[in-house]
């Protein structure tokens, strides 16, 4: 697989990953529009900022993976692989299905439950450190972008694009090559046997008319 290709996976996996996750997290998430408080130094500067799709990290730490979640990011991985023009399932198996449930276990060891709540954690202390966000109660809320992107970066961190294009790249030359050496072998053979041919045939007639 190409380097555009690779670079296109990376994208495709980093952006439906951390979506699917959230959308699935929909308990955590409400639309909000409030005044936030920023205390910084012991000093208190209040300012009113709209704040839409927050999340509550509090209820995103108890997020739980599962197999149907595992799907949904294989599905939507296939369905833009496919937008884009990419084989990547294509090459994995000649089965669409069969492909999607490879895909589906390259995926389920490095997306799991710690990832997110080490995304959550990731958020947490930087909303302690930077004083953004919102703390109500013993909740923080946070913008959803914010919190998309901490799960990119674990997403990222996983190496889950590169596995794919690695296992893709493996089975791609393991479904080329075999097939072209085999053909290549049979051709080769065909030429010897047919120059072997020619040979004797001129040889037979310069020894007659010798």
């Amino acid at each position: 697989m190409g380097i555009k290709n690779s670079k296109t996976t990376v994208n495709i996996v980093n952006e439906i990953v951390p979506n699917v996750i959230l959308q699935h997290a929909q308990n955590c998430s409400a639309n909000v529009v409030q005044d936030m408080t920023y205390v910084n130094s012991g000093f208190s500067l209040f300012s009113s900022k709209k704040q839409t799709n927050t999340i509550n990290l509090s209820c995103l730490a108890n997020f739980k993976m599962n197999a149907n979640i595992v799907a949904d990011i294989a599905n939507k991985i296939q369905q833009e692989s496919e937008t884009q023009g990419i084989a990547v399932l294509d090459a994995i198996s000649s089965s669409k299905a069969d492909a999607n449930l490879k895909l589906q276990n390259i995926i389920a060891p490095k997306i799991t439950s710690e990832l997110v709540q080490r995304a959550v954690v990731n958020v947490t202390q930087t909303m302690k450190i930077m004083n953004t966000g919102t703390e109500i109660g013993s909740s923080y809320l946070q913008s959803s972008d914010i919190v998309l992107e901490a799960i990119m970066q674990e997403v990222n961190n996983t190496g889950l694009a590169v596995d794919i294009d690695n296992n893709t790249t493996q089975k791609s030359s393991t479904k080329s090559e075999n097939p072209f050496n085999f053909l290549t072998n049979i051709a080769t053979i065909w030429i010897v046997a047919i120059l072997l041919v020619v040979v004797l045939i001129v040889g037979s007639i310069i020894y007659i008319f010798s």
